[in-house]
């Protein structure tokens, strides 16, 4: 395992209904139909831009809308999803880097990852307002690949895994979770590579004699043939 990157809100922090509530209010704001949890569903994005423009946001009016968004967020104080930190604090356990790849702005993610103590844990942050591409572009999580995860102060005994996890952003409140996987503590784990099992030498005699007998018969079979013809 090169390392772990995770998404931010609904993924470890438990801020996924405080995310939908703001947006309510933007819609309401802009004077749209009332955002239902199904339409949200629909058409949610990581990327605000091309969520509001499904949602029939103008397209003058998109970027005042974050400012619309940040009004009404009342997410600051959030607490960590269960389970979230011993899971994080696992990982460091194991040497293996870790990162966050949010779409959410500095300004208010920055202060999360501080004041729930996850800011020490990472080896790399990758804030929304960062580039210009958003999720679901790739670009986000390559700036977090592992040659930016700097595990330094965070390996506590080396690991031979080599692959990469990356996990999903989270999904509107109303779909399910993402979820890693506990990383194996090997690369190549049983469902990647069949191992072969060892067969007693009185079995590998029996099978080899059945096969010579196959084979005779066969081989007598031709040659009656061959004579009748």
């Amino acid at each position: 395992m090169k390392a772990i990157l995770f998404d931010w809100d609904g993924t470890l922090i438990d801020t996924a209904e405080h995310v939908y509530e703001a947006n309510v209010e933007v819609i309401k704001s802009i004077g749209l139909p009332p955002l239902s949890r199904e339409l949200y569903g629909q058409h949610y994005s990581p990327n605000w831009r091309l969520m509001y423009a499904a949602l029939g946001i103008p397209t003058d009016l998109i970027e005042g809308a974050a400012g619309l968004w940040h009004a009404a967020y009342k997410g600051h104080e959030a607490e960590l999803l269960p389970g979230a930190r011993p899971a994080l604090e696992r990982l460091v356990a194991a040497g293996i880097p870790i990162g966050v790849v949010t779409a959410g702005d500095r300004k208010v993610v920055a202060g999360q990852l501080k004041r729930t103590g996850v800011a020490d844990l990472l080896g790399a942050v990758v804030y929304g307002d960062d580039i210009a591409e958003q999720k679901p572009d790739p670009e986000p999580l390559r700036r977090g690949s592992p040659h930016s995860v700097t595990p330094a102060h965070q390996a506590r005994r080396p690991t031979s895994a080599t692959r990469l996890m990356m996990c999903a952003w989270r999904a509107p409140p109303a779909s399910a979770r993402s979820v890693c996987s506990r990383p194996s503590s090997t690369p190549t784990a049983s469902f990647m590579k069949p191992t072969r099992t060892s067969m007693p030498n009185r079995s590998r005699r029996g099978l080899t004699a059945t096969s010579s007998r196959k084979r005779a018969r066969i081989t007598a079979s031709r040659q009656g043939s061959a004579r009748r013809r």
